[in-house]
């Protein structure tokens, strides 16, 4: 069980910004706090659109939607429209900041950035907690702003557990593992009313203690194909990518790119289009409007390609074979909580 105590609480993160890992990771932890009956507000870029997509997981008559803190100009005229927003940066009494690269010197300013994003609530002595993947930095600057926030912290939830060894080797004592709250995310589906009895999604482990997620679907099309990605930091391996690629339609499969993030600052569609030089008939795999159908159509697919982490969770989760470039250490972290989630 998630601990987190107090009732009013405020989740922090890039919410809104149509990054999938992050936004499906907040519907995990969220249907975690709606469990123990919290009073959940969330902070986004985009309160109308995170709204309207939180729609298709819960009711979110209860929810309240706070416009982020301001980092930057544009950020700041937005702030300055819902001005009277900052009120809930007081009201509350606890505050998560969860998110995958939540401290890490592999972003560059995330500290600052998170720092920003919460200068408030630590003000007003808020409770904090912090989950993700953090790391211990060696940049002084970076090192400042860490020690402030994990002494703040009420607690740390590493979503690995090398990051639980090295938060405590480095002396932090309120570090423990709990598991990506993207894994929760079938539950709050489960939970929402529907009609259909092929829709029903259920949750559990394999025999072997991988977290997976079993759908009970039905075929949505007779079809054979494969699932592709590419993000920028994953850009090194376009060739093998492409490579990868063509000898799946040497076999006659289909393809689909799905852009797994559609944020102005790292939008998969730039890579849809290059992609589509080499790949004129490939199509778009979306997960924005219809999740349940997303998680349907790529349950049957028959590989997936990808150096995202959001992609490779969800494929890992659902049971699929696949084949991840991994130009970070968060893969490879993650890669090991999956095969062997308990040590």
């Amino acid at each position: 069980m998630l601990n987190i105590k107090w009732n009013k609480v405020l989740l922090v993160w890039n919410r809104g910004h149509k990054n999938m890992w992050d936004e499906i990771i907040l519907i995990g932890l969220m249907k975690l706090l709606i469990e123990q009956w919290k009073e959940i507000y969330v902070a986004t870029t985009d309160k109308i659109w995170l709204e309207k997509f939180h729609k298709q997981f819960f009711d979110t008559k209860n929810i309240t939607y706070v416009m982020e803190l301001p980092k930057g100009f544009r950020s700041f005229l937005r702030f300055i429209k819902n001005i009277w927003d900052i009120k809930y940066y007081f009201k509350t009494d606890t505050v998560v900041v969860w998110g995958g690269e939540i401290l890490t010197e592999e972003t560059a300013y995330c500290r600052i950035y998170w720092f920003m994003s919460i200068w408030i609530s630590l003000l007003a002595w808020k409770k904090l907690y912090l989950m993700g993947w953090i790391q211990v930095p060696k940049k002084l600057g970076n090192r400042l702003i860490y020690k402030l926030l994990t002494k703040k912290s009420e607690e740390i939830y590493a979503r690995d557990h090398d990051t639980v060894k090295e938060l405590q080797a480095d002396g932090v004592k309120n570090v423990s593992f709990f598991m990506d709250t993207s894994f929760f995310l079938k539950e709050a589906q489960d939970n929402k009313n529907i009609e259909q009895e092929h829709k029903k999604e259920i949750q559990k482990k394999n025999s072997k203690g991988n977290y997976k997620w079993k759908i009970e679907s039905w075929k949505l099309e007779n079809e054979k194909f494969i699932v592709i990605n590419l993000n920028r930091k994953g850009e090194q391996y376009y060739d093998d990518l492409v490579e990868k690629t063509k000898k799946y339609i040497e076999e006659w499969y289909n393809i689909y790119y799905s852009p797994v993030c559609k944020s102005p600052a790292d939008d998969d569609m730039r890579f849809y289009e290059k992609l589509s030089q080499e790949f004129p008939d490939m199509k778009i795999l979306d997960w924005e409007d219809d999740f349940e159908w997303f998680l349907e159509k790529l349950a049957q697919a028959s590989d997936v390609i990808t150096p995202r982490l959001h992609l490779f969770l969800v494929s890992s989760y659902l049971g699929i074979d696949m084949e991840v470039f991994e130009y970070q250490r968060k893969i490879v972290k993650m890669k090991k909580v999956l095969e062997n989630p308990y040590t």
